[in-house]
This record gives C-alpha cells, sequence and structure tokens, in this order.
C-alpha cells in the first residue's frame, strides 16, 4: 500500500502547483514512507513557490506534517530537518509544536537579567519554571530579519536532546513581540553559581561545556555566542548550554540599536576571525564555525579558573584589537586552589591559536579535559584513603597510653610475683592487655576490676626475730 502512496505523489513533485503538496498532507502513510515522501518534498525547488500560493493555515498544516515526519533528531536526518527551517524562514511559517500559543505565565513585574537585546523573565509552563527570554528589536524590518533567522534553527533546537544542553520549550509572541523559552536554570549562570559557590570542581564543569560543544558540532551545529552568561547550571550542579545559535543575532550592530547601557561585549569570548571576518555569507549576518567555538571556550575557561570576565581591565572597544594583535588571557596566581593544571593551560593555549586550523578538534578537547578530569578523581581518592586510614574509628581498641602502660606494669608485678609454684592465677589478661592491637579483645580492663590473687607457698615461713634496738629484746 505504501508503495502505491509513493507511485501517486513522487511522479507529481517536480511540475508546478499545490496538488502534491495537498496530497501530501492529506496522506495517510507509514513514518518511513512519510520521511522519504518528505525529503522529495524538501528538495523539490518550486516548493517555497507552491506554497506561497497556499493559505497560512494550509502552510501550516504541510509544515506540521513534515514536523511529524522527522520527530527526532539524528546523524541520518539531520539535514532534512535543517532544509525544514530553511523552509520556515522561506514562508515565514513554524511548526505548531515550536509555538507556544497559550503562551508561558510571568512571574513578578521585574527582569531577573538583561542582555545586549534581550531581558530574561522567569515565568510557568505547565507548572514547570522556565525563561523567558524577551527580545528588544526595532524597528519593524529588524524584527523580520531576525525571526528569519530564528526560523531556521528553532525546528533544530526543538530536537536537541542532551543532559549538557538546556531544553528549548518553543517560540512565544503573545508576552511580547517575540521570546524565546527555556528550562529554568535553579543556580543561574556558572558566573553566578561560582561567586555563590566558591568551592565547587571548575574541571568538572568546564567538562559538561565541552561535552555539550561537542554534541553540537556532531549534529554540525556551532554554538556561535559561547561566553559565561550563556551556561547555566542546574538544580544538580551540572553545566547546560543556552543561547545556542543566536551569534549572528547578538553580534551584528544592525541589532543593537537598543542594546542595555553597560552590556560586556562579546569580543571578549570572540576569534580572532569572527572580529573581522573575511568574507560574509549569504544570509549571514556573522560568521559562524566550530573552531570559533574551540577559542571562545578557552576564553570561557580562563572566566571560570579566574572568576573574571576576560581582559576585565580593558574597554570593550579596545578588546576585539588586543585579541587581533595576540593578547591572550594570563594563568591566574591561584590556579592551584581552582584545580588549574599545567597541562590544562597548554591546552587552552592551544585552543587560542590565532590559526583556526591549527586549534584542536572539539573531540580531542573532549577526550584530554576528561582525562584531567579522571587524574583529579583519582588524587583526591588517595588523599581521602590516607586521610581514612589515619583517622582513629571510633569503637575500636586503640594503643595504651605511656602512663597506663606503667601503671599495668606496675599492677601485674604485685599481684602475680615470680615463685616456684604453679598454681599462680593464669597471665592471658594482661598478655593480652599488653598487646592493644589484638582483636580479640576489644576493650581495656578497668584498673579496678583487677583482683589481688593470693599468694601460696609449699611450707609456712620461718619468721625471723630481730632484736629490739634498745636491747630489751
Amino acid at each position: 500500500m505504501a508503495k502505491k502512496d509513493n507511485a501517486a505523489i513522487i511522479p507529481r513533485i517536480s511540475t508546478r502547483g499545490e496538488a502534491p503538496i495537498q496530497e501530501f498532507v492529506n496522506s495517510n502513510l507509514t513514518p518511513e514512507t512519510s520521511r522519504q515522501q518528505a525529503a522529495l518534498l524538501l528538495n523539490s525547488k518550486d516548493l517555497v513557490r507552491n506554497l506561497r500560493g497556499l493559505t497560512p493555515e494550509d502552510q501550516t498544516k504541510f509544515v506540521d506534517k513534515i514536523d511529524q515526519a522527522y520527530s527526532t533528531l539524528g546523524s541520518q536526518n539531520a539535514r532534512s530537518v535543517t532544509a525544514l527551517g530553511n523552509l520556515c524562514s522561506a514562508i515565514g511559517q513554524l511548526p505548531t509544536s515550536a509555538v507556544l500559543s497559550t503562551g508561558p505565565e510571568e512571574r513578578g513585574n521585574i527582569a531577573v537579567a538583561s542582555g545586549g537585546l534581550t531581558d530574561i523573565w522567569r515565568g510557568d509552563l505547565g507548572g514547570a519554571p522556565v525563561a523567558i527570554k524577551a527580545f528588544r528589536i526595532y524597528p519593524a524590518q529588524n524584527l523580520k530579519e531576525v525571526k528569519e533567522i530564528l526560523w531556521k534553527r528553532v525546528p533544530t533546537w526543538m530536537r536537541l536532546s542532551h543532559e549538557n544542553i538546556l531544553p528549548f520549550r518553543g517560540v512565544n509572541m503573545t508576552l511580547v513581540q517575540l521570546a524565546l523559552v527555556y528550562d529554568w536554570g535553579q543556580n543561574g549562570n556558572i558566573s553566578q553559581y561560582l561567586a555563590s559557590h566558591p568551592r565547587a570542581p571548575r574541571p568538572s564543569l568546564l567538562l559538561d561545556v565541552v561535552k555539550g560543544l561537542e554534541y553540537l558540532h556532531s549534529l554540525d551545529i556551532p554554538h556561535g555566542d559561547l561566553k559565561g552568561t550563556n551556561v547555566i547550571v542546574d538544580r544538580r550542579g551540572r553545566a547546560r548550554l543556552t543561547e545556542y545559535g543566536l551569534g549572528p543575532i547578538n553580534s551584528d550592530p544592525s541589532f543593537t540599536v537598543a542594546a542595555t547601557p553597560g552590556a560586556v561585549g562579546a569580543s571578549r569570548w570572540l576569534a580572532p576571525e569572527i572580529i573581522i571576518p573575511p568574507r560574509k555569507r549569504k544570509n549571514m549576518l556573522v560568521m559562524e564555525s566550530k573552531a570559533a567555538d574551540v577559542f571562545a571556550f578557552g576564553m570561557l575557561a580562563a572566566e571560570v579558573f579566574t572568576g573574571k570576565i576576560p581582559f576585565e581591565g580593558l574597554r570593550d572597544e579596545v578588546v576585539g584589537r588586543h585579541i587581533l594583535q595576540g593578547g591572550r588571557p594570563e594563568i591566574p596566581a591561584n590556579a592551584q586552589a581552582v584545580g588549574l593544571t599545567g597541562e590544562m593551560w597548554k591546552l587552552l593555549e592551544s585552543c587560542w591559536q590565532h590559526n583556526p586550523r591549527k586549534r584542536p578538534k572539539m573531540e580531542e578537547v573532549v577526550r584530554r579535559w576528561q582525562k584531567f578530569v579522571e587524574n583529579i578523581n583519582d588524587v583526591a581518592l588517595e588523599e581521602q584513603g590516607e586521610n581514612t586510614s589515619r583517622r582513629r574509628v571510633k569503637g575500636a581498641p586503640q594503643p595504651l597510653t605511656k602512663a597506663e602502660a606503667i601503671r599495668l606494669r606496675t599492677m601485674s608485678e604485685v599481684v602475680q610475683p615470680r615463685t616456684n609454684s604453679e598454681a599462680i592465677r593464669p597471665r592471658s589478661t594482661f598478655e593480652a592487655v599488653q598487646n592493644p592491637r589484638s582483636e580479640v579483645i576489644q576493650q581495656r580492663p578497668k584498673l579496678e576490676d583487677v583482683q589481688p590473687v593470693p599468694l601460696v607457698f609449699d611450707s609456712p615461713p620461718t619468721p625471723t626475730r630481730k632484736r629490739c634496738f634498745c636491747g630489751l629484746f
């Protein structure tokens, strides 16, 4: 039956008109057949033009059908999901699953944080706390361009699933003109978390970061805006990436008219080739790359270990020039106290290479950083074992003090004098006391419990008479 449906639709995809689209929307196919036909439709050159001839409702139905065909994101269908994003950007329609029409409910009347283009509000969605990232973009033409960029990425964001990626819940356009909704980070961003938890394991948090980047890069998705404020720490103390894919928007000057005064510029984390791109791509305001993410991770690591933004003493206007001239962070004086080793710093220096081709791949960074964390954990376990072996265990027999040993030795000599008789009390108790590490005796005998042993002689002793000093006896 599936083959018959394919034969009915596939030959008509290359023809003009909306008939193949309508047939696909109204068809009832198996998931595998639906994915095959969706791929053929997405590759059709006339698809966008044919969709523009339909009503917005029919466009949404078609996008929803494609969205259902690719419910998950993997290496096999990542290209098709990207094609779906390009289609959404071209026709200005998102899948119904990505639009929060009812919207989350806001908590409070004051934003919890503000960035260059957005305000972060806390809200509730289905009883769960969420973060509402509300855009401040004017005029309307800029808003349209921002939507075109976002609509390309939203279908992919909806399918991301990794423990080090903050889940994306959808888009809301009822509370404000445009807002992105994410899960709420209970402990704030990584900078706030380290300020309130200075003893937190910084190398382990950075391992979470590189694992999240490795996952994005495996799907050919660069982050584009990696820095401390875009790394969230959840209630379990696990670092998770957010703001992925927003680099072209956050870095473009034409969108920063309504930027927040005093906001820290993103150039402090940008690679040299991003600060001055060699060539602007079509529909890309700022170039993104995996190599630029590697550079940004090096800057983020310096931020985590020092507790300060990169180049804190420089103004935003001169930071870009400083990086282009070879300026890089310096190793902190308290490196050992925060868990930073020399091998870690060497890896970070390789991430800061000016030439992007000389920087390591994220897979290599994950492998080496994993080894660093394992070595730190092994050393911690060894030190913990040594401390435990030195600690006196409650209830276990302990060595006698010098005073106690002298008193017990003296007592044993008094109650057990050396004689030729065999009828003397056994000394097993005292022998055990003199060996306090014996497993048989669990508690020292008390001195008051020791009873004198009567002396036994073979014949009564002969008294010896002494003369009185006065001479009367």
